[in-house]
């Protein structure tokens, strides 16, 4: 079955002329589908009524599509969406999406009038919900034209996925904006767009608020420049004797380089729970992809690392046991060694300071309350 996509410009627009429409063009052509990138007419005044004829018209299928739109281009994939004539779609991804001029009547080029013809219904979350099997939105942080606040709500409504794009404004010509890798990864990972998702700094996380609720993706390497908060996992491990494993994290790592770690932690990844998320760092870094984690407690803390990264992470601590002669297959890129440490060696590490927060979280919380013993260190937490 042939894959079709659909690109649908904003106003006064001119296909090929957003730099991040024709890269995400390619994206979509190099995963296999055929993609429908038509001049919208009279653009300068969009019209719903005349862009559901001229799609209606147009002879392309749009069972199952992929469909981007922009703007009022993005106004318009909700109309659609809501039509009886308008097939389901496999996704709709809505860029700067209008869904009111009220932002637009303080613009210098505002002309009274010009989206009468755009903003002629309440768009119903129900039928939105219901046109897509999934619903993105891509905004910028600081769009001048269309509400971010609203946008996320409409998102929240629609059960969508929200991508937020840091310093974007309405993502339009003045942006200039080349690409939108987030948007491509989270694509990617939902199956929408083949390809290697990509990891390190672009490697698309769990984003949350202060309560731990989802906020949507974020790049993991804007969460530590930010101070966004983001979710990660930890994990004990301990053998028969009473010992726990712990990791050197090589010099190449974003946070903590060379600092001794819990036995593995990582990032919950867009999409994953905290027990996917575990459940693949421990099989990655330690190749013990068949340990059973046992889930202890959740901790938060806030924290500027050595290097300067902000690491503001809702975490969850798990626990495995197993036989102290395991043989572990290392993750070099991320792993520059493994030490059996007895509670006592453990807490001298940790006096020494060259240690992650989370290591440190761990010792407090876990083995200083196994010994009946309590030393101060200075954190915020909360659980």
């Amino acid at each position: 079955m042939t894959k079709r996509a659909v690109i649908l410009h904003g106003t006064d627009g001119i296909p090929g002329e957003l730099r991040w429409e024709v890269w995400l063009k390619k994206q979509l052509e190099d995963s296999g589908y055929e993609v429908f990138y038509p001049q919208l007419p009279d653009c300068h005044t969009p019209n719903l009524a005349t862009y559901d004829a001229f799609l209606r018209e147009s002879g392309w299928d749009f069972t199952d599509n992929v469909v981007i739109g922009h703007s009022s281009g993005a106004t318009t994939l909700l109309h659609l969406l809501g039509q009886d004539w308008f097939p389901k779609l496999k996704a709709a991804v809505l860029v700067g999406a209008f869904l009111n001029e009220s932002k637009l009547k303080a613009e210098s080029w505002y002309e009274a009038g010009q989206f009468d013809d755009l903003f002629v219904e309440e768009f119903e979350p129900a039928l939105i919900r219901e046109g897509a099997e999934k619903l993105y939105f891509v905004h910028g942080d600081d769009d001048p034209f269309c509400d971010y606040d609203l946008a996320r709500e409409f998102c929240e409504q629609v059960d969508g996925t929200f991508v937020s794009v840091p310093g974007g404004g309405h993502i339009g010509v003045d942006a200039n904006i080349a690409e939108l890798p987030l948007l491509r990864n989270v694509l990617a990972l939902d199956g929408v767009l083949t390809g290697k998702v990509e990891g390190g700094a672009r490697e698309p996380i769990v984003w949350v608020d202060e309560e731990n609720n989802v906020l949507g993706p974020i790049e993991r390497g804007y969460a530590k420049k930010s101070g966004e908060r983001y979710r990660m996992t930890r994990v004990i491990i301990e053998d028969e004797r009473g010992n726990t494993l712990i990791q050197k994290r090589t010099m190449t790592k974003d946070s903590y380089p060379g600092c001794w770690d819990n036995s593995t932690a990582g990032h919950v990844t867009w999409g994953e729970s905290y027990e996917d998320a575990v459940r693949r760092e421990i099989g990655e870094e330690l190749g013990l992809p068949d340990a059973e984690p046992k889930q202890l407690f959740s901790y938060y803390s806030e924290v500027v690392d050595p290097i300067g990264a902000v690491l503001n992470e809702w975490g969850m601590v798990y626990h495995v046991t197993i036989a102290h002669d395991t043989e572990f297959a290392m993750q070099e890129e991320e792993l520059s060694g493994l030490r059996w440490v007895t509670p006592e060696e453990l807490g001298e590490i940790v006096a020494e300071g060259e240690v992650t927060e989370g290591l440190r979280q761990i010792y407090q919380r876990y083995f200083e309350k196994k010994a009946g013993e309590h030393v101060s260190i200075s954190t915020k937490e909360e659980v």
